[in-house]
């Protein structure tokens, strides 16, 4: 037991990683790709792996992106907003701090709150955003606000502060690539969220298709219309205004791997946007990246000293999951390394899959993953079997030669395997390519074109 015990306090040191400098766990793979936005986040949300970073915790202004928040109230506080209506009120409009004009052919008409929240996130339209606020906490914008800033928190965001429901030039209006991910999972899977971003225009259902009144999206990556138009991106929002520049957050889904895309502060021009940069970016993830299966539930991780009354003997821990994490299709094993977190003893009893410990698991210096290490049996709650056990041990320790005893094994590298068939491997035919600055990224071959 004490050599065990040494070699995983001796692990412990050796592997030990001084990870003060990231704020959050995060990776940041190497890539070739030309990108013009100041500060991006991507995460392969299969694996909840955090695969390139730059400047994500850096808050800069929220512009719209505020938006999704008023929508994640809505749908929280109305089960069904096609029910309820609104009057789209001109003296209303005209008294907002600021003024889109995403209503101005629905001036008097009555929308419901789903028409709303479609021109809300297809347009960014800000004054819908304040008309839902508005209804929601019967005319008490600022206790709406407070609510979204609650909400917020609550979403563990740490630097985001929003002013309005809608847009606002204030630099108290900020956020950052971080917490906006947080709040984009937060909608992403809601029915109606979905509903509205399965096609890139509108029509309130009670003008009967009538072109007159249809909205267009303003994200124009989901725009088949658009020459930045990519056919992967299942929903996103996009804002600009020219003192912030443009903000994006799309999600893209490829072979059932999802990625979460997030940029602030970026740019709106023919040549180098922001749009440009989110294909960039999630195409190289899909090329040059594949999900690993990084621990195995059945291979012990290390061990402790259980206390009882007739003595101390050994059992072996285990990571509680089998946990899968995005990594470069040409990983280095050499680079995994595990950080233990283990007491050097508990006292009985201790129950099955009782957490006793934590792993930190990193590739390099970038931290993938902290899984709980567990107990795979209950250990004194039978005293029969106990006893059973502490003198298996001792016998072991007299008689470390008898025929049939496992002897010590040197604890490996976790093993690490390919992703199973619920676990899809990312293409992985060509590496990506460095694009020329002036040209928009071309689709990977891999991408079939009979999934039009």
């Amino acid at each position: 037991m004490k050599k065990k015990l040494t070699f995983v306090l001796s692990l412990i040191l050796i592997l030990s990683i001084c990870v003060s400098s990231f704020i959050t766990p995060a990776s940041s793979f190497e890539h070739h790709e030309i990108t013009s936005s100041y500060a991006m986040l991507l995460i392969n949300l299969n694996t909840n792996t955090v695969v390139y970073t730059q400047a994500h915790d850096k808050y800069w202004h929220a512009s719209y992106m505020s938006e999704l928040v008023t929508f994640l109230l809505l749908t929280e506080k109305v089960a069904d907003p096609e029910s309820v209506t609104v009057n789209v009120d001109e003296d209303f409009i005209k008294d907002l701090p600021h003024s889109d004009g995403c209503l101005k052919q629905f001036l008097g008409d009555d929308l419901t709150l789903r028409d709303l929240a479609a021109i809300m996130l297809l347009t960014g339209g800000s004054d819908a955003a304040y008309l839902i606020a508005d209804h929601l906490s019967d005319g008490d914008i600022d206790a709406f606000v407070a609510e979204m800033n609650d909400r917020c928190q609550k979403l563990g965001c740490k630097l985001t502060a929003f002013l309005t429901p809608g847009y606002s030039e204030s630099k108290q209006h900020y956020t950052t690539c971080q917490d906006l991910s947080l709040i984009y999972k937060a909608v992403m899977d809601n029915e109606l969220f979905q509903e509205i971003m399965s096609s890139p225009t509108y029509i309130p259902e009670r003008y009967d298709n009538d072109e007159r009144y249809a909205v267009t999206t303003e994200n124009s990556i989901m725009n088949p219309a658009s020459p930045y138009y990519f056919r992967y991106v299942t929903g996103g929002k996009y804002a600009y205004d020219k003192p912030s520049g443009a903000s994006l957050v799309v999600k893209t889904s490829y072979k059932d791997i999802d990625y979460l895309f997030v940029a602030l502060r970026g740019k709106n021009e023919s040549e180098q946007n922001v749009f440009a940069d989110a294909r960039r970016m999630t195409t190289w993830a899909y090329l040059n990246l594949s999900d690993r299966k990084v621990i195995n539930t059945d291979q012990s991780i290390g061990s402790t000293a259980l206390i009882s009354p007739w003595g101390e003997y050994s059992i072996d821990l285990y990571a509680d999951n089998s946990a899968y994490k995005t990594l470069p299709n040409d990983y280095d094993q050499k680079l995994f390394k595990i950080k233990l977190d283990i007491p050097k003893s508990v006292e009985l009893p201790v129950f099955e899959d009782q957490v006793i410990g934590k792993a930190d698991i990193y590739y390099g210096r970038e931290h993938l993953d902290k899984v709980d290490i567990v107990s795979k049996h209950d250990e004194g709650v039978s005293l029969l079997n106990d006893l059973g056990r502490f003198g298996g041990y001792a016998l072991a320790k007299l008689f470390p030669n008898i025929p049939g005893e496992k002897s010590e094994e040197k604890a490996t590298e976790p093993a690490t395997e390919k992703a199973t068939a619920a676990h899809k491997k990312a293409p992985n035919k060509q590496k990506a390519t460095k694009p020329a600055a002036t040209e928009a990224p071309e689709e990977p071959e891999e991408y079939d074109e009979a999934e039009e």
